[in-house]
């Protein structure tokens, strides 16, 4: 082996050059692209569980407007399937009335579906209340004003 002045200053010249080899660089880009990759899913992901989370809120205060209709006498308590509503026809509603134990109170279930195909995935959302019947509570009201009138009118 030669031991020149030149070689030995062209060897600590390149022991002492700054910069990055090409494997270095290569495996910095795929970190990169990986990352980027990682971080693109998780955005698409967090979309989507957003969209659901919306959509489920949208269901439930139809599900309750549905509800408190039928509790106030505007819609009757009778069974419906897959019903339009009124207020967004990309949504379907469906009541279910069930009697209960007490033969006074029925228990009703609005249920508010998204009008998709089932391979997407929409969204359900349900609610259950009890309520008085409305036949037995109209019974209830002939009863008392027929005893009401039959009372006033005895001596």
């Amino acid at each position: 082996m030669i031991d020149s002045p030149a070689l030995s200053r062209r060897v600590a010249r390149l022991r002492g050059r700054r910069g990055f080899t090409l494997l270095e660089v290569l495996l910095a880009l795929a970190i990169l692209v990986g990352s980027l990759a990682t971080i693109g899913e998780l955005t698409r992901i967090g979309m989507s569980y957003a969209h659901r989370a919306a959509a489920m809120a949208e269901a439930q205060l139809y599900c309750e407007s549905k509800l408190a209709e039928i509790t106030a006498g505007i819609v009757a308590p009778a069974a419906t399937s897959s019903a339009p509503l009124d207020v967004d026809q990309a949504w379907l509603y469906s009541v279910a009335v069930e009697p209960t134990v007490d033969t006074s109170l029925l228990a009703v279930r609005v249920t508010v579906v998204e009008n998709l195909p089932p391979q997407q995935g929409p969204v359900e959302f349900s609610l259950t209340r009890w309520m008085v019947d409305p036949q037995t509570a109209a019974a209830a009201e002939a009863e008392a004003a027929a005893q009401e009138s039959s009372g006033a009118t005895t001596p």
